[in-house]
């Protein structure tokens, strides 16, 4: 509720904007926009804080129906928490490969090859996460999805 904190390592400082970042929207439109891992970073971004509100909504309609704490839980882990921890850890990962190939002491002539590796992951690890994307609204009609999986194509064939 607007009191600002922080996380020994930085992971969930993301969360500081929590409301602002579930309005974000998929707004790449062409597969060289994908090039760069800031593409599949905003959507982690996006899906951490949506799968967190989610998360919480449901053990707050299992409580109200009256199930015991542990009822609750494990009803909300099945779809909710246990997709939030995975894409929570895919986005911490992307996050720190993304700021180190972004690192200037990176030697140019690696930067390329190391950038394209981030977006690759990035992307690959995001398709799996397509069906949720679309649900909650992050991204909508056939662009999204097929930019990502062209992108990919792009990605493989350069790598």
């Amino acid at each position: 509720d607007k009191v600002p904190f922080e996380s020994p390592f930085g992971t969930i400082n993301v969360l500081q904007d929590y409301h602002h970042i579930l309005g974000w929207k998929f707004t790449a439109i062409s597969v060289e926009d994908c090039m760069d891992s800031s593409v599949p970073l905003a959507a982690y971004k996006w899906l951490v804080c949506y799968l967190l509100r989610e998360s919480d909504l449901k053990l707050s309609k299992e409580k109200q129906a009256g199930l015991s704490d542990f009822e609750a839980k494990n009803n909300c882990q099945v779809y909710y928490c246990r997709s939030l921890a995975i894409a929570f850890i895919e986005q911490t990962v992307l996050q720190r490969y993304h700021d180190y190939t972004h690192d200037p002491s990176i030697p140019p002539a690696l930067q390329p090859v190391l950038k394209n590796l981030s977006a690759l992951y990035g992307l690959w690890s995001l398709s799996k996460h397509l069906a949720v994307l679309y649900q909650g609204g992050y991204a909508s009609g056939e662009q999204p999805s097929r930019l990502i999986q062209n992108a990919i194509l792009e990605l493989c064939y350069r790598v």
